[in-house]
């Protein structure tokens, strides 16, 4: 990466490669915390060992030890939803499940006013309600409610984090598909990194996709993808530029990039917006019409785009790609040459897009001010791309072997890596490190 190409903030569903400003900084210390989630800690787990203990004799008492949610809800007439979360509560096993599983205050009073229906004794059902208004109590000191709640406490558990953050980005994907007025299914960002012709630098080839676009609003501005406008020198062939897969220089048109085989029969023709050093290919109002699915796949190859070796002031190489386009599954691939970056992986990081930016590695203090701490598994898929295929991307394996036939490239000598994202957070970036080596 050899200089700074754009700001994504105004670009980030582009699939436009984005390049760090070399720069540092501190991060205020954050004294007390530590002693505040103990505490949050200890009086959670508490109160629902304590709402466990209150409601397990209510509900033997109603249906016994072996009790199934029907009879539950049918000795009490409640939901039978509200019973079987009540029954799997108080089989949970630890605190954490029982906090996943627990009905909220307003469904536990419910089961309280039939437990009293059913002549249940007035002392257990006192013991419940006083634990109820605890959990209440906990609940409420959180401005977000449960949902808050369970944000701070999901570092007990693996699963309940991945739970909470799952169900708060589909609620996001939900308001931004709204607010927006489009989403798309899939969105592929692959990047297939070589040494480029001097060995110095690399190339990079970039396959995109947005697979079936739609239109919730006829008259939503929607930008299916964008490239750099780089200077170009007919002199110079270590400069950085961008060509499609026909070895056209940097055609102006969008249609220039698309790979048609892997798009939509006869999609709306790409309309073209260029500012700021960007070429921002879009669709036309109104088309597709609202619902109407359409799929985008395009690939540029940027030419002596990025660093090989180490310098005095770089160590490291970073991609980002920001979506902006709500999406319900991100597939983000890297594909490194034999000897680009030898015997090391890419390290992923999420991060906000456009605070603190300009750090030179992944550890550096002020990156971390814009960290947002979201589950990125890393797959490694091995030499070539045998093992790629994934039911996000219809004919994969046969559009990258396309694309590599395309630039010339042998397959065989990559190695791949894949982090696959559900309901990607819009404008919260998605980083590939790359510690970059001593040159030779």
């Amino acid at each position: 990466m050899v200089k700074k190409r754009m700001n994504l903030a105004s670009a980030a569903s582009l699939d436009v490669p984005e390049t760090p400003v070399l720069d540092g900084g501190m991060v205020a210390s954050n004294q007390g915390s530590g002693s505040f989630q103990h505490a949050l800690d200890d009086r959670s787990r508490a109160i629902a060992l304590g709402l466990r203990e209150c409601l397990e004799p209510i509900v033997r008492q109603v249906v016994g030890r072996g009790g199934r949610p029907a009879a539950l809800a049918r000795t009490l007439g409640i939901d039978r939803t509200l019973a079987a979360r009540v029954l799997r509560a108080i089989r949970a096993e630890d605190a954490v499940q029982v906090l996943q599983e627990i009905p909220a205050p307003n469904g536990l009073r419910i089961f309280l006013d039939a437990a009293s229906r059913a002549e249940i004794s007035a002392h257990l059902r006192s013991r419940a309600d006083e634990q109820i208004n605890q959990f209440e109590r906990l609940i409420d000191e959180f401005p977000g409610g449960r949902s808050a709640l369970d944000a701070a406490i999901a570092e007990w558990d693996p699963s309940m984090r991945l739970r909470t953050e799952r169900a708060a980005k589909q609620a996001m994907h939900k308001s931004m598909s709204c607010l927006l007025g489009y989403q798309v299914d899939t969105m592929l960002v692959t990047m297939i990194i070589q040494p480029s012709a001097d060995g110095r630098g690399c190339d990079a080839l970039y396959v995109m996709g947005k697979y079936n676009i739609r239109r919730l609003r006829a008259s939503a501005p929607i930008t299916v993808f964008g490239r750099q406008d780089y200077p170009l020198d007919s002199t110079r062939t270590d400069l950085p530029r961008v060509e499609n897969l026909r070895g056209e220089i940097a055609p102006a048109e969008g249609n220039a990039y698309l790979l048609e085989e892997y798009c939509s029969a006869h999609p709306p023709r790409l309309g073209l917006f260029h500012s700021d050093g960007l070429y921002l290919y879009t669709l036309p109002q109104n088309q597709p019409a609202v619902n109407a699915p359409v799929t985008y796949v395009s690939a540029q190859l940027v030419r002596n785009g990025y660093l090989r070796y180490r310098t005095e002031r770089r160590e490291h190489s970073r991609e980002s790609h920001v979506p902006r386009m709500p999406a319900k599954v991100l597939v983000a691939d890297v594909f490194l040459r034999d000897d680009v970056y030898p015997g090391t992986s890419p390290v992923v990081m999420t991060t906000l897009h456009g605070l603190a930016q300009g750090p030179v590695r992944p550890d550096n203090p002020r990156f971390q001010l814009d960290r947002v701490d979201l589950s990125t598994p890393l797959e490694t898929l091995g030499a070539g791309i045998g093992r790629v295929s994934t039911r996000d991307v219809p004919r994969y394996p046969e559009l990258l072997r396309s694309a590599f036939e395309g630039a010339g490239w042998d397959a065989g000598r990559f190695r791949g890596y894949r982090c696959r994202v559900q309901y990607p957070v819009p404008l919260v970036a998605l980083s590939l490190w790359f510690e970059l080596p001593k040159a030779p």
